[in-house]
This record gives structure tokens, C-alpha cells and sequence, in this order.
């Protein structure tokens, strides 16, 4: 008996990466992006969001549980499971963020800088991304160019980023 695991058609927006093509095992769940099929008010699909949805492998007939909407499709997500817990480290525009799959909670990653009147983190622009491995191939995070080009690396579900070379 055949049986369908992902009800959806699955998307991924990362072209140079074929190990980050939208699909991911952990923990006896299949998680997966697909385009959001939500309407709008018109009666419109919102197919320019991205939803990571999972389904259970060992009863792949019940309905997807639906995690979190990603509301550009071009995001670049690497799904991770760090500590038992499955995190989503993800790019959206120029930003860089961390998703804790299992509540739903994004945060994004600020600069080091400081802007002087706020006295806040200022936002840190990301672009140039290579994903890194382990000697295992698992994906372990990524490095990046900041703002001011400055090469930066950040592991997979953490909350800040190391400067690797300053950009002068």
C-alpha cells in the first residue's frame, strides 16, 4: 500500500546548496516547506510565503502539524536539530534570523553595533552565505558578509555571531 507522506508540494529557495532543499528528518518527523495555500480576502493563495510544515513517519495519514510561515518564499532556511530540539537558522531579505520550531518564536540577530540614540543593537544586513559542514556533512551553520563585509560565521540555533576577519 502506498501511502503520501508529504500532501504538499515542497519548495525550496536555496539553489547553490542541494543539501538544503526543503526537506528534513529528525526525530521520527518529516519536515518540509511548501507554499502557503492560506487565502486572502480576494479568494488569492499567499503562495509568496513559505509554511514549514512536519508529519509523523510512523502514522504519516494524520495531518501535518503546521510550524511556522515564513512570509517571503525566497527564505533560505537551514533546519537544524541542536540538543534534542529542532531550530530553524533562516535568511529573509537581508536579515538573519533563529526559529525554535517547536514554539514557533523567531528572533532576529542584531549587529554588534550599537546605534548611539537608542542605545540598541543595529540591524544586521547579511549577504554572501556559504553553509559549512562537519566532517559528518551535517550542516553546522553559515558564513556570511555583514554590512560592512566584515566575513562572519554563526553555528546552527545560536543566538549571536563571530566576527572571522574585520573588514577594515
Amino acid at each position: 500500500k502506498a501511502v503520501v507522506v508529504v500532501p504538499n508540494f515542497y519548495y525550496s529557495n536555496n539553489t547553490t546548496e542541494t543539501g538544503l532543499n526543503g526537506i528534513y528528518i529528525f526525530g521520527g518527523r518529516l519536515y518540509y516547506t511548501t507554499p502557503n495555500d492560506d487565502l486572502t480576502a480576494d479568494g488569492s493563495k499567499l503562495t509568496s510565503e513559505l509554511v514549514l510544515k512536519s508529519i509523523n513517519l510512523a502514522d504519516p495519514e494524520k495531518t501535518a502539524t503546521r510550524h511556522f510561515v515564513f512570509t517571503d518564499n525566497s527564505a533560505q532556511i537551514l533546519l537544524t536539530e541542536q540538543s534534542n530540539k529542532v531550530v530553524a537558522t533562516y535568511i529573509m531579505g537581508s536579515k538573519l534570523y533563529n526559529l525554535d520550531v517547536a514554539d514557533g518564536k523567531s528572533t532576529e540577530i542584531k549587529s554588534h553595533e550599537v546605534d548611539e540614540e537608542t542605545k540598541e543593537n543595529k540591524d544586521l544586513t547579511v549577504s554572501n552565505v556559504k553553509y559549512d559542514k562537519n566532517g559528518d556533512g551535517q550542516y553546522t551553520g553559515l558564513f556570511f558578509t555583514d554590512g560592512d563585509g566584515s566575513i562572519c560565521h554563526i553555528a546552527a540555533g545560536a543566538s549571536d555571531y563571530q566576527v572571522y576577519v574585520t573588514n577594515p
